[in-house]
C-alpha cells in the first residue's frame, strides 16, 4: 500500500497505483484468474511474500465452488493481493517504472500518450535494462 504523501521526482504514488491497477487488473475476477495469479506467485517466488491470511484466501477461492467474485468487499480484497502479485514480476514492475517516468517527465505534453499500455511497457523496459549506475528517476 502507499501512502498519499510519498512522492518520487514531482509524482506522487498513490496516482502511480491507481493507473497501475487500471492497467493491470481486469474488470471480471473469475476463480481462472485467481488461479493462474497463484501460479504466477509461485512462479515468481511472491507467494511466500504473501500473509498466510492473503495465501488461504486465494485458495480457499480456487477451491470453493464460486465462478466470478461479486462482492464488493472481496473484490478489493483479491485486487490488492493481485496487484501485489503482478508488481513484483517482470511486467510488473516494468509498468511501474513506466507510469513513474510517464507521469514524471510528459504530464503536460502527451495526455493521450500516458493511456497506452504498449508506451508505458516500452519505458519501463527501457528503465529497468539500464545498468544500475545509470537508472535515475527525476
Amino acid at each position: 500500500m502507499v501512502d498519499r504523501n510519498d512522492v518520487v521526482g514531482n509524482v506522487f504514488l498513490y496516482e502511480v497505483e491507481a493507473k497501475f491497477r487500471e492497467f493491470v487488473m481486469p474488470k471480471v475476477i473469475s476463480k481462472d484468474l485467481i488461479a493462474s495469479y497463484i501460479r504466477k506467485a509461485l512462479r515468481n517466488k511472491v507467494w511466500f511474500l504473501l500473509s498466510p491470511y492473503q495465501r488461504a484466501l486465494l485458495k480457499a477461492i480456487t477451491l470453493s465452488s464460486i465462478k466470478v467474485v461479486k462482492g464488493k468487499a472481496l473484490r478489493e480484497l483479491i485486487t490488492e493481493i493481485l496487484v501485489f502479485i503482478e508488481r513484483h514480476t517482470l511486467r510488473g514492475r516494468a509498468l511501474w517504472y513506466g507510469l513513474l517516468i510517464a507521469l514524471s517527465r510528459y504530464r503536460q505534453v502527451l495526455q493521450d500518450w500516458l493511456l497506452k499500455a504498449e508506451s508505458i511497457l516500452y519505458l519501463g523496459i527501457s528503465y529497468l535494462s539500464n545498468p544500475p549506475i545509470f537508472r535515475y528517476l527525476e
